[in-house]
């Protein structure tokens, strides 16, 4: 019981800490973007995931065995998935992507 407890008190610190930080990167700055993401389980799956939410194709830049990034196509927004690792998770493939904030123009991201 007291293992199922602390285990689920490590999974609230993580969600805590993973909104801060999608709070921190939504609102730092003067960016017109904020960062989108999610976990999948194969590479595969992220970069479809992310071509899926976003509905463009995906010019890659770097192509690593732990990690892919580009631009989505045509446009200057960044995305990326990498390879994570957890003891509790076990393997998986963080996917995020920036997209204009609500009220900001996809047009002042394309090239």
């Amino acid at each position: 019981m007291e293992k199922a407890l602390g285990n689920v008190r490590r999974l609230a610190l993580v969600a805590v800490v993973s909104v801060g930080f999608a709070v921190v990167v939504a609102c730092g700055g003067e960016s017109s973007t904020i960062t989108m993401g999610a976990e999948r389980a194969t590479l595969a799956s992220c970069l479809a995931g992310i071509e899926s939410a976003t509905g463009f194709g995906l010019d890659v830049v770097t192509d690593k065995p732990h990690r892919v990034s580009g631009y989505l196509e045509g446009t200057r927004l960044h995305f990326g998935c990498t390879r994570r690792e957890s003891g509790t998770k076990g393997v998986f493939w963080e996917s995020w992507y920036d997209w204009p904030k609500p009220g900001a123009s996809l047009r002042e991201h394309l090239r």
